[in-house]
């Protein structure tokens, strides 16, 4: 079983647990380095939030990695009234998200056992949890939205992406971040609107881009951005309407952006030139 490295990378081991099965060995780490993802930032025009790191979880981005591997991931749909049945006779080890506490989380199917749905939970190696989770039909068709969606690998033919527009794309959407959250740390907000930007805005930053960082062994900017974070999580604490702008430095934020974009700047002029494939849309 692999395991997660970093945090909020379930989907990542996912496909780490996925390509096992072709004799492939990776950790989710692994998958990201290899793939760049610590350079990737992303706006979801659907969701109105910023995305980094092991956010950046759909068909779409586990390609970049994939297809030079002659694999692609296969994503579908059914309803959860469907899923026990579909389980029962599947013929691929997939991966979906079920609803845990306060969030999703991927599993991997592994296998039923009259009556019980078994999968890999993925987990950090040093957590308590028990490496597989079980369900009964009644309790995974409650863990599971009414759509459900899932993924597979399957051998496809091999693929090297250009990701010029993917590396451009993020600069720009770093900078419009950048904007976008300095305009709102300079205005006070309301308790609960606090609350409704904190995945929206400080999440990408603080908790993936920090990660992403780690990976890349930027010690330097990890110190700054948990300088930062420390800043924002003493204003968090205080009650009522707050302005985050007398609690966290925007010159330390602005200049922790600049540094991501100028290590964005600095890998995409590394890249090599391949034949122009341009990668599905993003």
């Amino acid at each position: 079983m692999k395991f997660m490295t970093f945090n909020r990378s379930c989907a990542y081991a996912g496909v780490a647990n996925l390509l096992e099965k072709f004799a492939i060995d990776k950790q989710d780490r692994d998958i990201a380095i290899e793939m760049k993802l610590p350079y990737f930032f992303y706006y979801d025009q659907n969701e109105k939030e910023y995305q980094a790191g092991p956010q950046l979880q759909n068909k779409v981005w586990f390609d970049l990695y994939l297809r030079p591997l002659g694999l692609e991931f296969i994503e579908k749909k059914l309803t959860k009234a469907a899923l026990p049945a579909f389980l029962r006779n599947a013929v691929h080890n997939l991966m979906l998200g079920i609803n845990i506490g306060n969030g999703r989380h991927t599993v991997v199917f592994q296998r039923y056992v009259e009556p019980k749905y078994i999968f890999l939970n993925m987990m950090h190696a040093y957590g308590n949890e028990n490496p597989e989770i079980s369900f009964t039909e009644a309790g995974l068709k409650a863990a599971v939205d009414e759509q459900v969606q899932f993924g597979y690998l399957q051998k496809e033919e091999k693929i090297i992406p250009l990701l010029d527009d993917i590396f451009c794309a993020s600069i720009e959407y770093w900078k419009q971040y950048l904007h976008e959250v300095t305009e709102y740390m300079l205005i006070e907000q309301s308790s609960n609107s606090l609350a409704e930007h904190q995945e929206k805005f400080f999440a990408p930053l603080f908790l993936d881009t920090f990660s992403m960082m780690e990976l890349l062994q930027e010690a330097e900017l990890v110190k700054k951005i948990a300088e930062l974070r420390t800043s924002y999580l003493q204003a968090m604490k205080t009650q009522g309407a707050k302005q985050l702008s007398k609690w966290v430095d925007l010159n330390a934020f602005t200049a922790v952006i600049e540094n991501i974009i100028d290590l964005i700047r600095g890998e995409y002029s590394r890249q090599p030139m391949p034949i122009k494939i341009i990668p599905r849309k993003i």
